[in-house]
């Protein structure tokens, strides 16, 4: 079932899943994903710079997934972001999430993103 939803999560940077595709500062741009259907119980956009969550709401459903929606401006040419899928219920942040995230979260791992909270994570549920 988790497999499952890995493989479904799907965003890129072609006009469907993010308008426009090549933002300029000061555009208000509209970014989507999809998700298995019915999966999600939360979905947040991550933005990294300035730090900031926003909650995506579930905008169109098809047969098989979810696709949800945020909109955002642009402050610079670069805007990097993420998207946090709650989905089992149990919420896990990395160390350096946001401030939202990590206060959304059942638990914040020890280390940050890119240094094995995912690990971490896995291996605190697969103890539990």
């Amino acid at each position: 079932m988790f497999q499952e939803l890995l493989n479904s999560i799907f965003s890129d940077e072609t006009d469907l899943f993010r308008s426009p595709s090549e933002p300029d500062p000061g555009d208000t741009v509209r970014i989507r994903l999809r998700v298995k259907k019915d999966a999600a119980q939360r979905v947040l956009l991550y933005i990294s710079e300035p730090e900031m969550a926003i909650l995506m709401r579930k905008d169109s459903s098809d047969t098989y997934y979810d696709y949800y929606v945020a909109e955002l401006v642009c402050l610079s040419n670069k805007v990097s972001y993420s998207f946090i899928v709650e989905a089992c219920g149990f919420g896990i942040a990395p160390a350096d999430a946001c401030e939202e995230a990590r206060a959304a979260a059942d638990y914040v791992t020890k280390v940050p993103g890119g240094k094995g909270c995912i690990r971490e994570g896995i291996e605190l549920i697969l103890t539990a």
